[in-house]
């Protein structure tokens, strides 16, 4: 079969799986030859690869949040064996197992 580097139909088989698949390629492939044993870094032509790549942006257009996350501090209760949401209402006393005394099997 020869290297992969070498082979001309290599390059058009990428390009056939990656449009079956819905993918792009990104610029740079790391591909692993069997004919020489080692990992070659391929190049992929401009007009084949998705340019978001290179310029740290997600390929995926996902929603950007209007303001990042907030830590609720929620403790854990000792009487309903659950950490509280932010209103603080506790489900009142339940039963817990013991798994300490819980038996493996």
């Amino acid at each position: 079969m020869g290297c992969i580097l070498a082979d001309s139909e290599s390059m058009s088989r990428r390009v056939e799986v990656a449009k079956a698949l819905g993918m792009s390629l990104p610029p740079l492939i790391n591909e692993f030859c069997g004919e020489c044993g080692q990992w070659h870094t391929i190049q992929i032509p401009e007009e084949y690869c998705d340019q978001r790549f290179g310029a740290g942006v997600t390929t995926v257009d996902a929603p950007v949040k209007s303001e990042p996350d907030k830590y609720v501090d929620r403790r854990y209760c000792q009487t309903c064996h659950a950490y509280h949401n932010a209103d603080n209402r506790c489900a009142g006393p339940r039963q817990v197992q013991n798994w300490e005394m819980k038996e493996l099997g």
